[in-house]
């Protein structure tokens, strides 16, 4: 399983470019009772688009399922200033989230 993590890790690297944190051990999900093993990879700043308007997330989403993972939209969710996206492979969870702190500048006010 932390083979997985190791590759998880190294696409952030290079898709994102950027040197992520990584805890392994055992984490529970929000919102559900269970435990997994695995990893908490986690980067924070600023990053320029690799395509215009997209976000990390959908890079990395499109990295793994270009490696073979498959959507998993068990622990799915979005919010105004994030996102959460899970993908499977093998019997291996992997959630990805990303959070905003700043408002888009491309939202329009409800007037």
């Amino acid at each position: 399983m932390l083979a997985s993590c190791d590759t998880i890790e190294a696409l952030v690297r290079e898709e994102l470019r950027f040197t992520p944190s990584r805890e392994d051990g055992l984490f529970e999900l929000a919102g559900w009772r269970e435990q997994h093993t695995g990893c908490e990879i986690s980067g924070q700043g600023t990053y320029a688009p690799i395509e215009p308007g997209m976000l990390p997330i959908t890079t990395l989403v499109r990295a793994l399922e270009a490696r073979g993972w498959g959507d998993s939209p068990r622990y799915e969710s979005e919010g105004d200033y994030s996102v959460a996206w899970s993908l499977a492979r093998a019997g291996v969870l992997c959630v990805l989230r990303e959070t905003s702190l700043v408002e888009d500048e491309t939202d329009e006010a409800d007037t």
